[in-house]
């Protein structure tokens, strides 16, 4: 009793059996077409038929009517992840009704970085996590870089790394993907090394009016240092210098 196709609108017919329809039911031209779409377009489904007016329309969700969608299209002004469904249509005329074929609506949704990886400024030895919180269709897949690179086996939201040391020193990113598109969120890791003196002055005996160089190397992260030079206590001169350079005076 609810199949529109098994009804037929016709003149009354009193006490005679119902009569063939006098009115050719619609026939579909153009159905509805299967669409994919990202979150926040604003598709349209459209249908077309040939017959005799007038033409009354009816979408349905899942073969369910839709209220208010009564014109030969169906317009969504911003899709949403929820109205992912077959869509299908009525078509009737006063010869009866027809049903159109299903056409799938998709409404994909891209990979968006809810929380990204934070700087880390920590000693070595220390474990490190990096983690990722994103939003997206499932499946969503990771994949983590150090300086560019594409660090094997880091495919989870999160990275762990155990006893950092001066190599794991860099900037860190995540590639988030699925079908629809990618999302990329990074953070810097400075591993903190405190200076150390690998080279001391040597000491040096030069004549009364002579010239005298004393150098100095160190190392340690992260740059840029800064050194003075003292004698018996006393500050003589500050340089600044980059990572692993020796210093004169």
């Amino acid at each position: 009793g609810n199949e529109p196709q098994h009804w037929a609108g016709v003149v009354p017919t009193p006490g005679r059996t119902n009569a063939a329809p006098a009115i050719a039911r619609p026939v579909f031209t153009q159905q509805p077409q299967a669409q994919t779409v990202l979150e926040g377009a604003a598709p349209v489904l459209s249908a077309a038929v040939a017959g005799p007016g007038p033409i009354a329309w009816q979408w349905r969700r899942h073969g369910l009517p839709l209220a208010g969608a009564t014109n030969a299209m169906l317009a969504f002004p911003y899709a949403l992840s929820a109205d992912t469904a077959p869509y299908d249509v009525i078509a009737s005329n006063p010869g009866g009704s027809v049903v159109s074929t299903a056409a799938l609506l998709r409404v994909a949704i891209p990979p968006s970085i809810l929380a990204g990886p934070s700087n880390l400024f920590l000693f070595a030895s220390n474990t490190v996590t990096f983690t990722v919180q994103a939003r997206g269709d499932e499946p969503l897949s990771y994949r983590w870089r150090r300086n560019g690179l594409v660090l094997p086996g880091a495919t989870a939201s999160s990275l762990v790394i155990s006893n950092i040391q001066l190599a794991d020193d860099g900037d860190y990113d995540v590639i988030v993907s699925n079908d629809v598109g990618i999302a990329l969120a990074g953070a810097t890791l400075t591993v903190l090394i405190p200076p150390v003196i690998t080279v001391e002055p040597v000491p040096q005996t030069v004549v009364v009016g002579g010239s005298v160089t004393l150098s100095a190397s160190y190392t340690g992260n992260p740059p840029v240092f800064t050194n003075e030079w003292r004698r018996q206590s006393v500050g003589l001169a500050t340089n600044v210098t980059t990572r692993f350079r020796s210093e004169e005076h």
